[in-house]
């Protein structure tokens, strides 16, 4: 079984890696102080896929179980939140219950948000079953969305437990499985893997489960070493994980939470290299060869019809990043070393939107 130590000094916690590790859910958790009572967030059909396993493990360990099933969707609304608050009270669940978190990446933010704010912490055990969220675990926080965009409520906590069992994924849909794809190349661009995934990339498409999951240890790794050094993104350094996120979080906005994380990150992505060259930092060259990968990978490589420039940089102006009338990119100047700029200007990325168009 492979670990990573994810440090933050009484609140640190490992992220297990292992084929089958559902199975042994229960054993996992006992050695936590906990009251016995789990909460399993989840939706139906993720339920009906796993739930029996998670169940099995967790009498077996002797705790009492139940399970609050979300809306299906990509809506991560404070309407779900306090849904979720009402079900907890309900249950009476105390700082020392365990809420599970076993889905993608709605039902981690959801329920790490719920768990983050309820009597002010309980403990969250997260069990990700999709490429994208295994690759972008919420190591450090969570956040869900309003209808003026996306990931604007938020709060920094951290999980005592992370799962991570890659045979999850085998049976995803191809269209979700490669959502995950873009969070694996973005990583691979900034913690300077981008080597390695080139040449894995086919057997990753294929989900040979020995090369998935050393892509997602190694998305993790970086992310949890960005966090480490700057918890609460107060530093420009764990602000580096939104790599490609500008352009891809009002995108989403725009488009009414009707794409996909994964396929906006592909086109961030691309807008991302695109203003990296464009600002003198990245060669043509690798920006072709991540252009390649975001075409592999088969995510969309253009803005929707419809989406204009105007809509696009409403939206950026309002992401979390920028302040005053400051637009705040995170830029590649090589593959394994980023930068952080607060001077795009809007010329620029009206260049850029109009060579994704």
């Amino acid at each position: 079984m492979k670990k990573l130590k994810a440090n933050f000094q009484d609140r640190s916690y490992d992220i297990f890696y292992q084929l089958g590790l559902i199975d042994k859910t229960g054993t996992l958790i006992k050695p936590l102080k906990t009251d016995k009572k789990v909460v399993i967030v989840s939706e139906a059909n993720i339920k009906k896929l796993f739930g029996s396993k998670l169940e099995k493990s967790l009498k077996q360990s002797g705790f009492k179980f139940s399970w609050v099933l979300l809306r299906g969707g990509q809506e991560k609304t404070l309407a779900e939140i306090e849904r979720l608050y009402h079900l907890f009270a309900k249950q009476n669940l105390s700082r020392h219950s365990v809420v599970i978190s076993l889905g993608g990446g709605s039902v981690q933010d959801l329920a790490c948000f719920a768990a983050a704010t309820f009597k002010r912490g309980l403990k969250l055990v997260q069990i990700p079953t999709t490429l994208l969220i295994s690759s972008d675990v919420s190591i450090g926080g969570c956040a869900v969305d309003l209808p003026e965009g996306k990931s604007l409520v938020g709060t920094f906590y951290q999980p005592v437990l992370v799962i991570q069992d890659v045979a999850l994924l085998k049976g995803l849909p191809d269209i979700i499985y490669r959502d995950g794809l873009a969070e694996i190349i973005k990583y691979s661009i900034n913690a300077g893997f981008f080597d390695q995934l080139e040449k894995d990339f086919v057997k990753l498409i294929k989900r040979d489960l020995k090369v998935v999951e050393k892509y997602v240890y190694l998305s993790n790794k970086i992310k949890k070493e960005l966090t480490e050094q700057d918890e609460r993104d107060c530093h420009d350094i764990r602000i580096q994980v939104d790599l490609g996120h500008t352009i891809s979080h009002a995108l989403e906005a725009i488009m009414n939470y009707k794409i996909s994380h994964g396929q906006a990150l592909g086109i961030g992505l691309r807008g991302a290299v695109l203003l990296s060259e464009m600002s003198g930092g990245l060669s043509k060259t690798k920006r072709e060869r991540v252009e390649k990968l975001i075409v592999d990978s088969g995510l969309p490589y253009t803005l929707p019809k419809g989406v204009t420039y105007a809509e696009l940089i409403k939206h950026i102006k309002k992401d979390k990043k920028c302040y005053g009338n400051k637009l705040v990119f995170i830029l590649i100047k090589d593959f394994g070393q980023l930068t952080i700029t607060h001077k795009v200007h809007e010329n620029m990325v009206k260049k850029v939107i109009d060579l994704i168009k």
